[in-house]
């Protein structure tokens, strides 16, 4: 048989199959929309797991970065401390660790820098980087 037109051709096909496209756009409409729900419940999921785990986030690192300088990983603990100053700019002790750090390390004038930054953001803790900024001034003294 000869088609006379591509056009009649698929008129022609499609009366004959619309049963059974409709059927299969509504079992296909169907899943994808399963799939969206899907997707959507595994995406909140994810941010739900998300947020619990950065809920406690300072903390976290606040205790990891004391474990790295009670074993003695100075650098690794200052790194932590640096990091906590980054995203935690209010949290003072950080600024006051990491100098402590960095003394430890003999970096004192990255050390005094930090203290000054400190005492600029927050005046209630001078007392004690005040007793750092003298060990530093010792140490400078040692030096010459």
């Amino acid at each position: 048989m000869f088609i006379k037109s591509p056009i009649s051709f698929f008129k022609k096909n499609n009366s004959r199959n619309d049963s059974k496209n409709k059927k299969f756009s509504a079992n296909l409409g169907s899943k994808l929309v399963d799939i969206s729900d899907n997707i959507s419940n595994l995406i909140n999921k994810e941010i739900s797991d998300i947020a619990q785990k950065t809920k406690d986030l300072k903390k976290t690192n606040h205790d990891l970065a004391l474990k790295h300088l009670k074993k003695g990983n100075i650098s690794e603990a200052s790194f932590r401390f640096w990091i906590m100053t980054k995203f935690w700019p209010d949290y003072y002790d950080a600024y006051y660790e990491r100098a402590y750090c960095l003394y430890i390390e003999n970096k004192i004038s990255k050390s005094r820098k930090v203290l000054e930054v400190l005492l600029k953001k927050n005046s209630h803790l001078q007392q004690k980087a005040q007793e750092l900024m003298d060990k530093l001034d010792s140490l400078e003294e040692k030096k010459l």
